[in-house]
């Protein structure tokens, strides 16, 4: 009975939990200047690539077609929190 009905909490506690590590991977970088490390090696992070692009402020429209991509990663988020949220709520009720 427990299951059933903590699910939609973590369903959206971890929607909003990847909103907001998305945007705490930057702080670190920002804050402390240093390049950050991706789980990957080599690949460099999406948020730095983004920054790194406003910075020098030669290629604008890429860095504004990278932050599209990452808003649009983040509704597809938000939208399967929604969905599954429903779905739970539907096999409670």
């Amino acid at each position: 009975m427990i299951w059933p009905l903590s699910r939609v909490g973590i369903t959206v506690s971890l929607s909003f939990a990847t909103i907001i590590g998305f945007g705490d991977v930057l702080s670190g970088s920002l804050l402390g200047g240093g390049a950050g490390r991706s789980v990957v090696g080599a690949v460099p992070l999406f948020s730095n690539m983004i920054m790194s692009d406003y910075a020098s402020s030669t290629n604008l429209p890429r860095t504004c077609a990278l932050a599209m991509v990452l808003v649009l990663i983040l509704a597809c988020v938000l939208v399967a929190g929604l969905k599954a949220t429903e779905r739970a709520q539907r096999k409670v009720a």
